[in-house]
């Protein structure tokens, strides 16, 4: 859907006009700004894989961080939810990380830094 909202946009209908090849200005254009939401929400994948399968792990039994992390919340065990709680914030922060540098990689309006004067 993303695609077919930017394929109606002014520049695309200039750029055809102009006497670009079609397959040059789906790569050039479109393409990359249809991509800007879904590289965007990255940053969110990492850390919803290791909340996720606390919910998953725990109903099927498997031996993976969620029910560790269950434990440790039902005897107080503050080291060890803690741990757990900082390597989500750190996945959260490298999945940021990531999401940003591939946005300012993609969108060319997007840049590292203020805009100088």
């Amino acid at each position: 859907s993303n695609m077919l909202d930017e394929l109606s946009k002014p520049y695309v209908e200039t750029a055809i006009a102009k006497g670009m090849k079609p397959a040059a200005m789906l790569r050039k254009y479109p393409l990359r700004m249809a991509f800007n939401p879904f590289v965007a929400d990255i940053g969110n994948l990492l850390p919803a894989m290791v909340s996720g399968s606390v919910l998953v792990s725990v109903v099927l039994g498997l031996q993976t961080i969620g029910p560790y992390l269950l434990t440790a919340l039902k005897s107080q065990d503050q080291f060890l939810a803690a741990f757990v709680l900082m390597f989500v914030a750190l996945l959260t922060l490298i999945g940021t990380m990531i999401s940003d540098v591939l946005l300012m990689l993609l969108d060319p309006r997007i840049r590292m830094g203020g805009r100088a004067r």
